[in-house]
């Protein structure tokens, strides 16, 4: 009998745990087999570094949520101890940014991969450079957004005793709707 969340017994923080270590996992093999393949190829190049680099955000990302997630992360907030839920919620915006600083740069190592591969025009280039620049931009402007949402008190995002003046929940909403949206766009243009 599998448990609703609405039990207090609910706690989705296991598989969370199995999921995101064993993807983890499954990255790390195939960044060693892309590498070892590189270097027998003797086309080991900046795609791969910046792959690599993305790869460490990503491990980092994937720590900071198993803290949370030994916190009591995945569970009823009813079952949370009070001092927790500060931690918890600070391991995962800390978890948020290192997931966007990864997922920007393995966007971008694929774009310099797909330059030295395939581009042969100055257009295609500029093009693909400018998608480059534009995921630092966005996901930047991101990690920037999650930290002075609260101007001047950053803890004052996870610890919410004191009385710190932050944005509207909202904010941060509707620009993750933004930057999700527009590699949506991105893929759309693409692929036709």
């Amino acid at each position: 009998m599998s448990l609703s969340p609405r039990d207090s017994t609910y706690n989705a923080g296991p598989q969370l745990l199995r999921d995101i270590w064993g993807l983890t996992a499954v990255a790390i093999v195939i960044l060693i087999l892309r590498i070892v393949a590189k270097l027998r190829i003797r086309k080991f190049g900046a795609d791969d570094i910046l792959m690599a680099f993305a790869l460490c955000l990503a491990v980092v990302g994937s720590i900071m949520i198993t803290l949370a997630i030994k916190q009591g992360f995945g569970q009823e907030l009813s079952s949370i101890k009070a001092p927790n839920v500060s931690k918890i919620i600070m391991h995962d915006y800390l978890a948020q940014t290192f997931g966007l600083a990864g997922g920007a740069l393995g966007r971008i190592s694929f774009i310099v991969f797909i330059i030295d591969l395939l581009v042969q025009t100055r257009s295609h280039r500029i093009i693909l450079w400018i998608l480059a620049g534009l995921q630092i931009v966005i996901n930047c402007v991101f990690i920037i957004i999650i930290f002075v949402q609260c101007p001047g008190h950053t803890s004052a995002i996870w610890d919410q005793s004191g009385k710190a003046k932050c944005w509207d929940v909202h904010v941060q909403a509707y620009y993750g709707y933004f930057q999700g949206g527009k590699y949506y766009h991105v893929q759309n243009i693409t692929d036709n």
